[in-house]
């Protein structure tokens, strides 16, 4: 287990109390379980507790009961940082069909994240498949979303339904900046938005979407650090005793179009806004989006495939905000509009892509990854990336 989770353990008995609203008050012990497996094992959502096994052992990885699906390429913003910015590929929406034909080759699937290089809520099935999920599957839904179209409509569908995470994802703590940085967003109208929830949350007295704010580090915004975590602390302090918001503070995904943006903070920067998190009482995880100090051959991410909206599968998120979309496509594993993931999975390919990894080589479709160093990748490193250890 990354020893990193640790820090927060103290959200423990806030989720203990998510845990009981899903028995006491929904009595829906079927998304109770998943809520446990997913605190448990999830990357995303918990302790991943199975990682240090599965990456002594690869053979005992079981058939995966997490994953992360892209329903849209269609976005309306202009985001200075995002690889979006910077393709040519035709905006896809991926139809409820393609979708249920997708996540149904999934029959255990307890996690999902349903977030990809888009505005979900585009999609017009998009609330659909998240019903879905929840009603008819009982999975641990996340998403990101910037909540520019987060309308109260939604909001409260997203509350009786139990979406159990939202990150919220804003990069600015002021008007000015933000409404520069993502052209076509408006901050005064996410804001209103987040609130919407929030109170909504309170008024039907659930303590779930749980909300974490997605901070991500440029040395256009990293002034700001210190007002955000203001910004969060009022809904924190609304919260109190209900519920956690977290800020999660991540580095820049610097591709070669956005290099310039990369920055490292200081050191006594970073203790200056941790101090002040702790003063505000606002949870707070940083530099989560780092280059990893091991070997590729310690990469168990494959265990949560990426599916893009065309359908294409590949072993993991990491490969996205690389802005190298058309080699993810050329080299995915399979395009599950096609074929059955669980062919694949019983397949030398798979066999073969493992032995790979075991052996400290590197897969064709991982060259772009971000987390693990290797001789041969060919992805961009950051400035902002510091080299961490896994426990």
């Amino acid at each position: 287990m990354d020893t990193r989770r640790l820090k927060l353990l103290p959200l423990a008995k806030y989720r203990i109390g998510y845990l009981w609203h899903w028995l006491a008050h929904r009595h829906d012990l079927r998304n109770a379980y998943s809520y446990v497996w997913a605190t448990l094992f999830s990357r995303d959502a918990g302790l991943a507790l199975l990682d240090p096994l599965i990456r002594n052992a690869h053979w005992i990885a079981r058939y995966p009961r997490q994953l992360e699906i892209e329903v849209t390429t269609r976005c309306h913003l202009s985001c200075a940082m995002c690889e979006h910015s910077h393709w040519s590929e035709p905006a896809h929406d991926m139809s409820f069909g393609e979708f249920r034909k997708i996540v149904d080759q999934f029959p255990k699937l307890r996690w999902i994240g349903m977030t990809g290089i888009g505005s979900s809520f585009l999609n017009k099935d998009y609330m659909k498949m998240v019903r879905y999920m929840k009603q008819d599957r009982h999975a641990f839904v996340e998403f990101f979303d910037h909540f520019n179209r987060f309308d109260p409509a939604i909001a409260r569908e997203c509350v009786e339904l139990g979406v159990n995470k939202i990150w919220v994802s804003i990069e600015n703590a002021r008007a000015e900046t933000y409404n520069a940085y993502r052209k076509g967003g408006d901050f005064d109208k996410v804001i209103e938005n987040v609130w919407s929830l929030v109170k909504l949350k309170k008024e039907l007295r659930s303590p779930i979407p749980e909300l974490w704010f997605h901070f991500i580090i440029n040395k256009h915004n990293i002034a700001e650090m210190k007002e955000y975590v203001n910004l969060v602390s009022e809904v924190a302090d609304f919260e109190r005793g209900f519920s956690a918001p977290l800020i999660y503070w991540t580095n820049l995904l610097a591709f070669d179009e956005v290099a310039d943006w990369s920055i490292r903070p200081e050191q006594e920067w970073l203790e200056e806004v941790k101090a002040y998190c702790a003063q505000k009482r606002v949870f707070h995880v940083f530099n989560e989006n780092v280059a990893c100090a091991n070997p590729m051959r310690h990469c168990v991410h494959w265990t949560e495939p990426f599916v893009l909206a065309t359908g294409h599968i590949q072993p993991c998120c990491a490969l996205n905000e690389a802005n190298t979309r058309e080699w993810q496509k050329e080299h995915a594993f399979a395009n599950l509009l096609e074929t059955d993931f669980r062919d694949w999975w019983r397949s030398p390919a798979r066999k073969k892509f493992q032995r790979i990894i075991r052996e400290g080589g590197i897969n064709d479709i991982c060259r772009y990854c971000h987390i693990y160093p290797h001789p041969e990748s060919a992805r961009f490193r950051a400035a902002g990336a510091t080299p961490v250890k896994e426990q």
